[in-house]
């Protein structure tokens, strides 16, 4: 299952670049044509600057033209742009969190300029869709990696009483935790 779904976010990743490229191809061909169209605006205002040509309206057309193709190409380039650089951000912050044992969010948010509310919602990201192995101590607040802990522990995922998601809480031998949502005592069975 496990290989099944890393073949499948391989794929996933190759498509992904794929359409970015295909994207920014688009983006560059508008923005050429907007050069191009612009060369000509000001080919058509300076013929009519030498008195060859006496109607404004070819160069009115070529600043149209321009606009029409360079504004979207170059929004284009732009969103490329900021989903290459969130993309190579989240890349490093996955493999900075697979560098640390243990951390809270407020020290990775410091480290990573971040706030914590925002650093939370990366973490959690990263958990659930890339598959990183990280549990809550609740008592500490800190996240860990599963495989790293060395103390006797179950990571609890809902309560036994109301059914709500603990959030892969983890709890060490003689530890009590009770839910957030019902106060109960979570079950470490």
């Amino acid at each position: 299952m496990r290989e099944l779904d890393i073949e499948q976010a391989a794929v996933m990743q190759y498509t992904g670049t794929a359409m970015r490229k295909l994207v920014s191809a688009v983006g560059w061909l508008l923005l050429a044509l907007g050069g191009v169209w612009l060369f000509f605006t000001v080919v058509f205002v300076l013929s009519m600057l030498a008195g060859a040509e006496e109607e404004p309206d070819p160069a009115l057309g070529g600043i149209i033209l321009a606009a029409l193709f360079g504004i979207p190409g170059a929004v284009i380039r732009w969103r490329v742009g900021l989903a290459v650089k969130r993309e190579t951000f989240e890349a490093e912050f996955r493999g900075y969190l697979m560098s640390l044992d243990a951390f809270t969010p407020a020290e990775l948010a410091a480290k990573i300029g971040r706030s914590e509310m925002e650093t939370s919602g990366l973490v959690a990201r990263a958990i659930d869709e890339h598959g990183l192995d990280l549990v809550f101590h609740r008592k500490t607040g800190q996240y860990l990696h599963r495989n790293r802990i060395r103390r006797t522990h179950q990571v609890i995922d809902r309560c036994h009483a109301c059914g709500a998601a603990a959030g892969h809480e983890i709890v060490f031998a003689g530890e009590l935790v009770n839910c957030k949502y019902c106060g109960t005592a979570l079950a470490t069975a």
